[in-house]
């Protein structure tokens, strides 16, 4: 019991410098209603869809401030830590769920990818500095699929990189860089509002999707014509 107890001590005392750490040496990040900008897109991980839509009014009070510390971001995997100063913590968490002295909450994997999408979106033209960011993610292997969505949603400045996008290598990308110019367009098109939406940033995504699977049906009709669909497939997936 008493080897436990120096343990978890010793675990504790860890985590309690690699937060110091963080602190100490991370830059200074925005906050909005005593929450720094870090604790606002965490929320955009969670399935509540009441705290997702703070975390984006929260987002768009901060404004552009935020946009240095989402481009990093944009380059890391989908799920995995944000620093090393948080997987470090991840992982000091995960090893404290396995003793049976002290009951700790199993951790959750973050994804920090989403978390910088999500935030863009509510950012909105405010996010014009993540252009050049996004234009990478059009050209990684596999390209992130829902990059020409986002640039959509900055607005105006990001015209010039959907209109590149749609001679890009990649099927997925030029077909949803063909499918955002098409609904900026249009001033009622609830997939890019041309002003502030009721409808948040995880519903247009899933429009958004189906769009794209309604673009690839309608492309495979037109360059098979004359192929016979599967007998359970007759129409396009639904909007």
């Amino acid at each position: 019991m008493a080897n436990k107890r120096i343990v978890i001590g010793l675990v504790l005392a860890g985590a309690a410098i690699a937060a110091l750490g963080a602190v100490v040496f991370r830059p200074k990040e925005p906050t909005w209603h005593g929450r720094t900008l870090s604790a606002w897109l965490n929320e955009f991980d969670l399935g509540n869809p009441e705290k997702r839509a703070q975390a984006a009014d929260a987002v768009s009070h901060i404004g552009s401030n935020a946009v240095p510390f989402l481009i990093p971001r944009l380059a890391l995997p989908e799920y995995g830590p944000v620093s090393q100063w948080s997987g470090l913590r991840t992982r000091i968490l995960f090893l404290l769920t396995k003793q049976n002295l002290i009951k700790f909450p199993r951790p959750q994997p973050t994804k920090p990818r989403h978390q910088a999408l999500a935030a863009i979106d509510a950012l909105g033209p405010g996010a014009e500095g993540a252009l050049p960011a996004l234009e990478k993610l059009l050209h990684d292997t596999p390209p992130v699929p829902d990059a020409p969505y986002i640039i959509a949603r900055i607005g105006p400045a990001g015209l010039p990189l959907l209109n590149q996008a749609l001679t890009n290598d990649e099927r997925a990308v030029r077909m949803g860089a063909r499918l955002c110019l098409d609904a900026l367009k249009s001033t009622s098109d609830q997939l890019i509002p041309a002003g502030p939406s009721r409808v948040s940033y995880d519903e247009r995504i899933c429009l958004y999707h189906a769009r794209m699977l309604q673009a690839a049906f309608w492309e495979y009709r037109r360059q098979h014509p004359k192929t016979d669909l599967p007998p359970n497939i007759t129409d396009p997936p639904p909007p």
